[in-house]
């Protein structure tokens, strides 16, 4: 079997396909799709990043943050209308594991985009970068990410107090999760409790800090196959 690196991999798989999806590499030409729902509140919610204020903004995080990580992240396209409606994303991507997150627009939701999408990232984890095992986070809070991410045959494998927010004029969200699991019964050590949490310091002039839960659920390379999820 040819050994290929991660990079190699994912350069062979720039443009993926669904029934109804195009997953592909992101364009600077996305960035007033992009801005439709990252300017939104309601669908920027329970997500990292706060709302973007303006185009111009959209076009900075595009240029330094998508384009910085462009092989490991995919604009999501309806095949029908070529309107690009969210990003979906390898996060902590290694030879053993990967996290995987998306946003889509507000919009689209209650169409099972996200699990269409999610499905076929998992494929291309699975079965082409041949990792063990596969991630997500979402605040607890968001019930419709954690029914996508059932969908995709992920269990729960731990609750954590995972982000702190800073309310303030600049609000800032501090991450403090752990690094993924090399196997399933590793897991335990990747939940933080909330006296952990409680000892985060955060930078600044803030008014207020407020820790989330967040729910830890993920799918093993042996899951998925015994699902065969397509």
């Amino acid at each position: 079997m040819e050994n290929k690196s991660i990079n190699r991999i994912l350069l062979e798989n720039q443009v993926l396909e669904t029934k109804r999806l195009i997953l592909r590499k992101i364009k600077m030409e996305d960035a007033n799709d992009m801005y439709e729902y990252s300017g939104d509140e309601e669908t920027v919610k329970y997500v990292s990043f706060k709302k973007h204020k303006d185009l111009n903004e959209t076009y900075e995080v595009l240029a330094n943050v998508f384009f910085t990580n462009y092989l490991r992240n995919y604009a999501i396209e309806i095949k029908d209308t070529g309107k690009m409606i969210g990003t979906i994303g390898l996060n902590e991507l290694d030879e053993n594991s990967a996290e995987i997150g998306w946003i889509i627009n507000k919009k689209f939701w209650g169409n099972g985009y996200a699990p269409e999408s999610g499905n076929r990232i998992l494929k291309l984890l699975f079965e082409e970068l041949n990792v063990n095992q596969v991630h997500a986070y979402y605040d607890v809070r968001n019930i419709k990410s954690g029914k996508a991410l059932s969908k995709l045959g992920m269990n729960k494998w731990g609750t954590i107090y995972s982000y702190v927010k800073a309310k303030g004029e600049d609000e800032k969200i501090i991450e403090n999760k752990t690094n993924s699991t090399s196997n399933n019964q590793n897991k335990e050590n990747n939940i933080q409790n909330k006296e952990d949490a409680s000892k985060q310091k955060v930078i600044g002039n803030k008014k207020q800090v407020v820790g989330i839960d967040v729910n830890y659920v993920g799918i093993t390379k042996e899951q998925y196959f015994i699902c065969n999820i397509d």
